[in-house]
């Protein structure tokens, strides 16, 4: 009786030993698989079949479903023109002349050590225009504290030396003049600080060869047809 006591603790340590590895092994082949922690897409993998990874190493990024957003940047210059809820419109390069409402959700508190520009947020309802993953878009800021706003050269020219645009009539189709207060220039933009509101839409390039009245068909600066809504 004396031998078996030892030898059956002996057995028993073995045992617990054996236990202890096997969940260490169950534990290691936990790790073998990759579980995302939602439902989503996958956008970038940085990592092939085989490779060997370190632990703690990023294997895929992950697009969680749910409601888009719009990354974009603001230049030192202009940050402090803008807050966290300030009201945006937001329109898809793919669907130009669709736009929705959306508001910064996200501004950083610190620029970019590279670019030396601020990165934000824009939410948005997504699925009001069908935004897909990785679309590009415009995002429309109006500036509440100044109502100036900033048109193309070519879209400004002078008729009896007062400074006109063309903006699109009522109806979509054609265009008629209207004088304009321009406050200053730059290199590639006049600043308008009065005749015009942030819903007009503005002739941009060809300003020069149309007369009132003329008919016009909506492009945007890819030359693709849009649809324009009036009041946005």
């Amino acid at each position: 009786l004396d031998s078996r006591q030892p030898r059956f603790e002996g057995a028993e340590a073995r045992v617990a030993e054996a236990e202890a590895q096997l969940a260490v092994a169950r534990n290691q082949l936990d790790y073998t698989r990759l579980l995302a922690p939602a439902d989503g897409a996958v956008v970038e993998r940085r990592a092939d079949a085989g490779q060997v990874v370190a632990a703690g190493q990023t294997v895929f990024v992950l697009a969680v479903d749910g409601p888009r957003e719009i990354a974009i940047s603001l230049s030192e210059r202009d940050i402090g023109q803008f807050r966290i809820g300030q009201q945006v419109q937001v329109e898809l390069w793919a669907r130009p002349g669709r736009r929705v409402a959306g508001q910064i959700d996200e501004l950083a508190p610190e620029a970019d050590a590279m670019g030396r520009t601020y990165a934000a947020r824009i939410a948005f309802d997504s699925a009001a225009i069908d935004a897909e993953l990785g679309q590009s878009a415009r995002v429309l800021i109006a500036r509440s504290q100044d109502s100036s706003l900033a048109l193309p050269l070519p879209a400004v020219t002078r008729f009896a030396d007062a400074p006109f645009v063309w903006v699109l009539a009522p109806d979509g189709g054609s265009v008629t003049r209207r004088e304009v207060t321009v406050a200053s220039f730059d290199e590639q933009h006049a600043v308008v600080s009065g005749g015009l509101s942030a819903s007009d839409w503005v002739v941009a390039a060809g300003a020069a060869l149309l007369q009132e009245g003329q008919r016009v068909k909506p492009v945007d600066r890819e030359n693709r047809p849009i649809t324009l809504v009036q009041g946005q």
